[in-house]
């Protein structure tokens, strides 16, 4: 399912469509927002106790947030919600021996790609 909305002239289109990954991690449907390689999901998440329940994490006290660097990503609990903040990790070929790989470190560093070339692949021309 998705839909396509255009901000204005000077912004690009942002796609909104639901991802069955996040959908089972936050335990509801929810909403990825997908401008360019970064993406941010909203969900709501019952706070009455003082904390958001996220699978994979447990319980974490409303207004703290956490990093995964294994995810490269970052969920704040808010009252009555989660948010969580992450990027597409994939590794993207440039051709000519070179492509980008993910950094490590925390959100949103991680996001950051690096370019890596095998130097016995590139051209000399």
């Amino acid at each position: 399912m998705g839909t396509s909305t255009k901000q204005s002239p000077t912004h690009r289109k942002v796609i909104v469509k639901t991802k069955s990954l996040v959908r089972s991690r936050l335990g509801t449907r929810a909403t990825t927002m997908k401008p360019a390689r970064s993406f941010s999901v909203c969900a709501v998440s019952t706070t009455a106790k003082g904390y958001c329940e996220v699978e994979g994490y447990g319980r974490i006290p409303v207004g703290d947030e956490i990093y995964s660097d294994k995810e490269c990503e970052k969920i704040i609990c808010n009252e009555g919600f989660i948010s969580s903040h992450s990027c597409d990790l994939a590794a993207f070929n440039l051709g000519n021996g070179c492509y980008f790989v993910p950094r490590q470190g925390l959100y949103p560093t991680c996001c950051r790609p690096e370019r890596i070339c095998r130097m016995d692949i590139i051209s000399t021309h």
